[in-house]
């Protein structure tokens, strides 16, 4: 599939990390359509929502509703020793 997506300058951010994640197929069809729109690649679009992302006082997203790993007590079933 060609794209016109334009990769950032070489040399124009000082320091990087790569950042790999496995998404749902559909996702990752939702990711490259954005990227495609906008002729960005996803390193650009991942930085750009980040960016503008809206968070609470606790770094959490606005849109979060659901629990946090935080609040999930539970016992993992392992065996105790007798």
């Amino acid at each position: 599939m060609a794209t016109n997506r334009q990769r950032r300058t070489r040399g124009t951010l000082k320091s990087t990390v790569a950042l790999n994640a496995h998404v749902d197929p559909a996702v990752k069809a939702k990711i490259d359509k954005v990227c495609d729109a906008l002729g960005k690649s996803q390193g650009q679009v991942l930085d750009l929502l980040i960016a503008n992302a809206d968070v609470d006082a606790n770094g959490r997203p606005a849109f979060w509703s659901g629990p946090l790993a935080s609040d999930i007590h539970e016992e993992l079933p392992l065996a105790r020793p007798a």
